[in-house]
């Protein structure tokens, strides 16, 4: 697995921080400058710095790339989203019994999140219900001028939520796939939709789902062994039937990892396809294997 990541460029390097961390202090600017600033400041969001930051450089450069501008409004929703996930997700697989029975009640979408996303909910005290009542009301703003949009992607919320929601007593048979699936490439769409303020053409879309994909298959390769371990949904132990087939799923998420990677390189910008990689190497590093190898190999 190392060394088919180190053959997609998904290593970190030793260079990286220098190379790509630069421009750090921009964006930690911009969170303090944000429209949801407190809630970026709150104490349950200081582990998520990093991804918030990430998140927000990550859709600027892609709007870039578009051709486009996203407002500020929305890149800070966006990041609001990314946020929310981590910390259902974090809560859903690490917290305890009371933590976890509080993250599925919000993704369960008639009695939870979609409550929020129809603006029928205004408030809440945990950060996740503050995040999410913002979010409901962003989306009843782009309800106002762009019922499509809205349509669409409250609908990938629903499909999303509902992945994660089911997906977190995984069966780990192939019909648990589109669990696997929706909760990381709609989840990932969902966020560029956020900061285009709902609206992608046809060819962004494609390209913005192509990186839930690739988003998904990394995250699911630097996670396999632990997910086995502890039971959580993956979309490469859903397509193996038995422990002999795991090999050949493997080998063939990295084809397909190959495939849209290709894609990505063609489709976006050479900015944001290198930061997009940057990402994922980041990512890598959460593999304890590959980040005692990596750091090995980097400083001996």
């Amino acid at each position: 697995m190392f060394l088919g990541l180190e053959a997609q460029n998904l290593i970190y390097r030793s260079d990286d921080a220098l190379r790509f961390g630069l421009d750090d202090g921009y964006y930690r600017a911009f969170i303090a400058d944000a429209p949801l600033a407190n809630l970026f400041q709150h104490e349950h969001a200081a582990p998520y710095q990093a991804v918030i930051t990430m998140n927000i450089r990550k859709y600027t450069l892609a709007a870039q790339s578009f051709g486009t501008w996203w407002s500020l409004q929305a890149l800070s929703y966006a990041a609001a989203f990314a946020l929310l996930g981590c910390l259902l997700d974090d809560k859903v697989d690490e917290g305890d019994h009371e933590q976890r029975r509080n993250a599925l009640m919000l993704l369960d979408w008639d009695h939870g999140c979609g409550n929020y996303a129809a603006g029928k909910v205004k408030g809440g005290d945990s950060l996740a219900e503050l995040i999410l009542a913002k979010l409901g009301a962003f989306l009843q703003s782009i309800s106002e001028t762009d019922s499509e949009s809205y349509e669409k992607l409250v609908s990938e919320l629903h499909q999303a939520a509902t992945a994660e929601y089911l997906g977190s007593v995984p069966s780990h048979t192939p019909a648990d796939l589109q669990y696997a699936m929706d909760r990381s490439v709609l989840f990932v769409l969902a966020g560029f939709r956020f900061a285009a303020s709902g609206r992608l053409s046809a060819e962004e879309e494609r390209l913005c789902r192509l990186v839930g994909e690739v988003m998904c298959i990394v995250d699911d390769l630097c996670d396999l062994d632990e997910d086995e371990r502890h039971g959580r949904i993956n979309s490469i132990l859903c397509r193996a039937r038995n422990d002999s087939e795991l090999l050949s799923m493997i080998d063939d998420s990295f084809l397909s990892l190959d495939r849209s990677l290709l894609q990505l390189r063609q489709g976006f910008s050479r900015e944001f396809y290198e930061f997009l990689l940057y990402e994922l190497r980041r990512w890598s590093l959460g593999n304890a294997y590959i980040r005692e190898r990596t750091w090995r190999g980097s400083y001996g």
